[in-house]
């Protein structure tokens, strides 16, 4: 039986691309990248998608009626994370190659969403004070109006 070691090159050089079947499980890759359960409408093996997996021969078995053990991701052809699933109902762990390649998954998958980012606030430091201490103050006289009715 050959190990993850016999595999390795083909692997980070990308070899196994050709050879061996793709597949793109958008879903379990994007919570491995922490975006939890979003549906991305793709799985089936598609030329045009840039996010493949590819099951490591012998590095993979059946447990009950799937397919587990280690997959090599790919993004644009190149090398970004192997994942390892030990059992059907087990969690799937991602071992990224660097912080890089998984920032680029996460923003790949965040492009195929169709969700609207929400309105993010950010301090000016010279603006934003003031409005909080104006707000922190009418906070303070609502409360204060609380306990005065309660009186």
């Amino acid at each position: 039986m050959k190990t993850l070691l016999y595999y390795t090159d083909k692997i980070k050089t990308g070899d196994i691309l050709d050879k061996w079947p793709a597949y793109a499980d958008l879903e379990d890759i994007g919570r491995g990248v922490g975006l939890g359960d979003v549906c991305y409408g793709i799985s089936q093996p598609d030329k045009n998608v840039r996010l493949v997996s590819i099951d490591i021969p012998e590095l993979t078995w059946t447990c009950t009626d799937t397919l587990v053990g280690m997959c090599a991701i790919y993004l644009d052809k190149n090398l970004v994370a192997i994942s390892l699933q030990t059992a059907r109902k087990d969690d799937v762990y991602y071992f990224w190659k660097d912080r890089e390649c998984f920032n680029k998954v996460k923003e790949y998958l965040l492009s195929l969403q169709d969700i609207e980012e929400p309105a993010i606030n950010f301090i000016n430091w010279d603006e934003s004070l003031e409005k909080l201490e104006e707000l922190k103050k009418r906070n303070d006289a609502y409360n204060l109006s609380k306990i005065a009715y309660k009186i």
